[in-house]
Formats: structure tokens, sequence, C-alpha cells
């Protein structure tokens, strides 16, 4: 696997504890990759402290150096025992230990103080206890439970072995415990020390947490080298996983681009374009609503993808054994759809978004979200893919879901004024006494325009024998107005409107309304049923946006 070339220098923390321990600690881990295993040790302390005696296990059996004679007690493939060779750390000083040779893949002009393997880069090699001590496998640290030791010892099978800095993770299987071990005192048991539980992926590592020292650990009465039990500390809470480097976008067309990035994290965003126009002909014929004919047409259909907008749309069609349906628009104001199906679903395990903190993004224009999801299309007109509609993404956990922003502001548009429409849904002309006259009278209704406002009446019609649905509608003041028909399961059935005008109140044909004549985006008659009629009106200038819904019912002649 090849990895970008990275900066050590975040590796190289001067800690500021708030009470300096008085011995050398480990402070920084890199468990992986392979090619980036290092170990940074920093002297905290005011003194210089010479490394000849110093060593370092990956084995809990690291006592038998001095109990059984054991020079090399770590695994012979996977392990490693290495001592320091005759050298100092200054005061206030980090020295890095590299564990791989081909660290250099990795990081970028990192000059490490040791190697644990023989390098002709005139770096200090650390020194082998015994022939092999350093292990034969070139992955040393294990990426999901093990433990690191250093220790102090003057080479005198008489005199114990001092802990100086312990470290543990993912579990405590190699857990140090040298309760009844010759003369040692009692370690804290295996089963109470509070090992590190997390694992840090590539581009991170652990990392001691400046101002904390060896929290809890106790102080006396232990193997350490001033007398305190290493096997105390609480690592959860002494300790935590930092990145490496600046972690983001690296991919400049993308709308979330990171300039600051070095490493990519794979959270690049699609721009709705590239989603849109993505398919390689022009026409691309669907297979029934769900399908396409070739989905290689379409490169990305069934490609996991991101994408970040803001919602402006949400209907509700889980009655009807459908999804969560949602629309959200970029900043150039495209739109792409993306549905979330609920956990009972038989077509996916999703999940009710109605019972999580993400029900609030059902309030349309107030936030701006991240989404992650397997690109589908939904083709409405059932014959060919209306790119400009027919593409959503199903998104399937809770997870892929991410509020960026909340978008503040009172939702309304421009002041306007309002207008008088009849029962019939016809415009009346505006006077100075329009609106008194249209409240005092029955027949009339008075309607701002600050909101979009669908008049539709009757609400049934029988387009068997010609009837048509009268309707007229308003909206704000330069807007962009959509009037679309769509059923209850939330399938589009047609298009009515799609313009935009500077004034604030639209009827088409001047002072007539418009109609429809129940058929559908082909020219064939609907099926006899409930139908929703949704006029949605986007202001470009505060590119807010404001909808209404009213229903239909298509009959038959009895």
């Amino acid at each position: 696997m090849k990895y970008m070339r990275i900066l050590f220098i975040s590796l190289i923390p001067i800690f500021a504890f708030a009470e300096p321990a008085n011995h050398l600690l480990l402070s920084r881990i890199v468990i992986t990759p392979s090619e980036a295993e290092s170990i940074s040790i920093t002297n905290p302390t005011s003194e210089t402290v010479n490394l000849s005696d110093y060593y370092i296990c990956d084995d809990e059996d690291y006592y038998q150096m001095q109990t059984d004679g054991d020079l090399a007690p770590s695994h012979i493939m996977s392990g490693f025992t290495a001592r320091f060779p005759d050298l100092n750390i200054q005061p206030n000083d980090t020295l890095i230990i590299v564990l791989n040779e081909e660290y250099n893949s990795f990081y970028n002009d990192l000059i490490p103080d040791f190697t644990l393997f023989d390098n002709n880069d005139g770096i200090s090699t650390m020194l082998e206890t015994e022939s092999n001590s350093f292990g034969l496998a070139t992955n040393k640290l294990d990426d999901e439970t093990e433990s690191l030791i250093l220790f102090k010892w003057d080479g005198n099978p008489n005199n114990n072995i001092e802990d100086v800095d312990y470290f543990i993770w993912g579990g405590n299987q190699g857990a140090i415990d040298k309760t009844g071990i010759n003369n040692y005192l009692d370690d804290t048991s295996a089963e109470e020390q509070l090992f590190f539980e997390s694992v840090p992926n590539d581009y991170y590592a652990f990392s001691r947490i400046n101002g904390f020292d060896e929290l809890d650990e106790i102080e006396l009465d232990g193997n350490g080298i001033t007398g305190h039990d290493e096997t105390s500390e609480n690592f959860r809470e002494s300790w935590e996983i930092i990145s490496l480097v600046t972690m983001g976008c690296t991919d400049s067309s993308a709308p979330n681009y990171n300039s600051e990035a070095t490493v990519d994290d794979g959270s690049c965003a699609m721009t709705f374009y590239n989603v849109i126009n993505n398919c390689e002909t022009d026409v691309v014929e669907c297979s029934g609503q769900y399908d396409l004919q070739n989905n290689s047409d379409c490169p990305l259909v069934g490609e996991s993808l991101t994408l970040i907008g803001t919602v402006v749309d949400f209907y509700d069609i889980t009655p009807s054994n459908g999804p969560y349906s949602f629309k959200i628009e970029d900043d150039e104001g495209y739109r792409i759809s993306f549905v979330v199906w609920p956990e009972s679903s038989s077509f996916q395990d999703g999940f009710d978004i109605m019972l999580t903190e993400l029900k609030k993004i059902t309030e349309i224009d107030k936030f701006k979200i991240q989404i992650t999801g397997v690109l589908d299309v939904y083709c409405r007109g059932g014959i060919t893919l209306d790119i400009s509609n027919d593409w959503q993404l199903v998104v399937e956990y809770e997870s892929d879901i991410t509020i960026l922003e909340e978008i503040h502001g009172d939702g309304t548009f421009y002041e306007s004024p309002g207008v008088c429409f009849n029962n019939h849904g016809k415009f009346i002309e505006l006077t100075e006494n329009t609106k008194n006259n249209c409240l005092e009278n029955e027949d009339y209704q008075w309607v701002l325009t600050d909101k979009a406002k669908i008049i539709p009446t009757p609400y049934v019609i029988i387009p068997t024998i010609g009837e048509k649905l009268d309707y007229a509608y308003v909206s704000p003041m330069s807007a962009r107005t959509i009037v679309r028909i769509f059923d209850l399961s939330g399938r589009f059935v047609t298009t009515l409107v799609d313009r935009y005008d500077e004034q604030a109140m639209i009827v088409l044909n001047d002072t007539e309304s418009s109609s429809w004549d129940g058929r559908d985006e082909v020219g064939q008659l609907v099926s006899p049923g409930t139908y929703l009629m949704h006029l949605e009106a986007m202001n470009f200038a505060t590119g807010e946006t404001t909808t209404d819904v009213a229903p239909i019912v298509v009959g038959v002649k009895q």
C-alpha cells in the first residue's frame, strides 16, 4: 500500500505537565501502518538522563531477563526487546525510535534518534539484548491489543528491574502483573488495569495528554523507578488519539475542499452537477421506476457518494410503506433527493429518523447537512431517466447524516401585499379597499404573498369525462416557482409550472387560473385516487424557500 509522505514535526511535542514527572515517559506511539511504527520518549525532568541502562519491550514477561536470565523474553517473530545505546536525553527533549526500515515511505524528512534495525544513515541503532531480540517480523506493534514497557536495569540478576513507564491498549491480554514473582511488589491485577480501549487508524497515534502526569497512578509501594506502580495508571484519561497530520478533503473541486489538509480522509463530497450529469448518453432508458436498462451508462449508480446541501423539501411516505423522502439543494441551485427507509422496511434495514435528533431536519430551509448514501434512481416517468428530478441517494445509517450548519432567520421573504381570490381560484383586481372587501365577503379569501400558496378548487375531478382542475397560486417576489403533482407515496406524476417571475403574485394567463387535466408526465390519464399538488417557491435573492401542498381527488364516473 502506498502512503503519502507526511511531516513528522507534529510528533515531537514539548510536554508541559501540571506536575512534572520525575522520570522518563512514553509520550507518543504510532502503530499503523507498519511503515509508520514509532515510539517517542520524553524527558520531563530538569536533569539529563543517560540511557545506557534503559530498555524497551513489548512483552509482559520482560522481568524474566532478571528472574530467569532470559535476555530476549519477547516473541521471536512479532515481539522485540531492545536496549538503548550509551546516549543522553536532555531535559524537556523527546527522542524517537522508528521500528520499520520503510519509515521514509510514510514520513517526510524525518531523522529519527534511534532505529530498531541496522542502518547506513548514521542514526543510532538500538542494541539487541541477544541475537534476534528485535524480532523477525517487520510489523512490531500489534494494531489491536498490546503493551509497551520502558524499564531500567543494571544487568545484575540480584537487582530487580525498575519500571519507568508503561502503556497498554485494546485489552488486558498483554497486561503486566508481577504479583508473586520473586522479590517484586504486587502490581495492579490485569483485570483491574484501565487499558486504553480504542486503537488509532492510519495517520493517527496514541499520545499522552498535555497537562496529565500519569493520572491516578499509585505513587508508593510499586515496582517503579521512583517507587510508583506503573500498572495503576488510568490510561483512558491520561492518553488520547490524535491526528499526525491535517485530515480533510484534498480535492480542490469538491464543495468541502480543505486547503489545509495534507491527507485525504475520504470525506470529499461530489458536486451535484457531476452527479446529475454523470451519464454517458443524453437519453437513459429505465426498466421500471427503480432501475435503468443499462447501469453502465451512468457509472455512479450503485456507488456510495457524499453530498452537501440544504434541506429544501420533505415528505413522509411511510404511511404508504415508503421511505422518508428529502430534497437537498447546493449553492448552485441544483437539487437531489435522498431517502431514509424505516427499520421495519422490507427494502432496507434503515432507521426511523423521526425517533432521532435528526428529526429536526424535516424543518426545511433550516439545516445544511452532509449525507452519504448509495446513488439510486426513481424514474417517475417510468420510460426515460429525468436527470433533473430522478436521482436519489439511499441513506441507511444515522451516522451517514451530519448537520453542518443551522440556518437562522425568520424564514420570510420581502414585504409584499396580499391578493384576493374567490372560491373558484380567480384573482380579484387589487384596489385600495380590496383586503377589507375580501375579508368581508365569505366567497373570497385573502392570501399574503410572502409565502407560497395553492388555491385549487374543486378538489375532486373526473378526467375521463374531460374535467380539469382549475387552480391559482401565489408566490413571493423574485422567485422560481415549481408546481408538481405527486401520488400519496411521493412518486412524481407531472410538472405543471417551472418558471421565474419578479412579481410577488403569479396567476397563469393573467387573471385566468391554470388547470390540470389529470394526466401524467407522458400524457397518460392517472389512476383514480388521491394526489398532492405541491408548490415550491424559491427566492433567488435570499435563497429561502416556502412550499404549500393541497390534496386532489381523481374520481371515476359512476
